[in-house]
């Protein structure tokens, strides 16, 4: 057993003969194929096309803007657009909440302001303020929308058809301010239960006891 042992541990101590690999000889005029890891490291001999794009300076942005407010009063000429300005961003334009969806595809399309960032709403207990943050690519700028509704009667026209992200920020403002925005695709709740009958961001919200604040679609009443 022992001299068996000693045998098998000589035979496992030598070391394994590399394996025989038989390369023909190679054809004229070819080249062996160099080894993957050669490949892989090679560098590209292709140039890459590069294409510069001069960006718009601050100054030329800024007349950008101007130029696009310009244009947007006199395309909604009979609108009553009120344009003024504010800090941090291209301007604040109040307009009249018939006209939130040609003033929100207009600005899409002719003002490249691609992204809403933010529709929210606020309550003045007579009356509820729609504001909305667009943002220009272009125009490296943010342009502020803001109109008002009748606190009776808080229904304004969704711009989720001019920007489908959109839908979310109405969402949200449904759901903490009660303001209605027709044909949404999905208007529910966003942070609170379905048959909740409380809007918490409203002036008129008042604290309850836990059952007032029961949800009609657990109790069924």
């Amino acid at each position: 057993m022992a001299g068996t042992s000693k045998e098998g541990s000589a035979a496992a101590s030598k070391p394994l003969p590399a394996p025989k690999v038989a390369i023909g000889p190679a054809k004229p005029g070819s080249q062996a194929p160099a080894p993957a890891a050669s490949r892989a490291l090679a560098p590209r001999t292709d140039k890459a096309r590069v294409v510069e794009v001069a960006l718009p300076s601050e100054a030329e942005r800024d007349k950008m803007g101007k130029d696009l407010l310009d244009r947007m009063k006199e395309h909604f000429l009979g609108e009553s657009l009120e344009v003024t300005e504010r800090a941090g961003v291209l301007a604040r334009v109040k307009f009249p909440s018939r006209s939130v969806v040609t003033l929100c595809t207009w600005l899409r399309d002719q003002g490249t302001f691609g992204h809403c960032a933010m529709v929210a709403a606020v309550d003045w207990r007579e009356t509820r303020e729609v504001l909305y943050t667009l943002w220009s690519d272009h125009l490296k700028s943010y342009l502020e929308l803001t109109t008002t509704l009748p606190a009776d009667d808080p229904h304004i026209e969704s711009v989720s058809q001019v920007w489908p992200g959109a839908s979310w920020h109405e969402r949200e403002a449904w759901d903490l301010v009660g303001v209605l925005f027709d044909h949404h695709p999905d208007l529910r709740r966003l942070f609170l239960p379905e048959g909740y009958k409380f809007h918490p961001l409203l002036k008129t919200f008042e604290l309850h006891e836990p059952e007032d604040l029961e949800v009609k679609a657990r109790t069924g009443r």
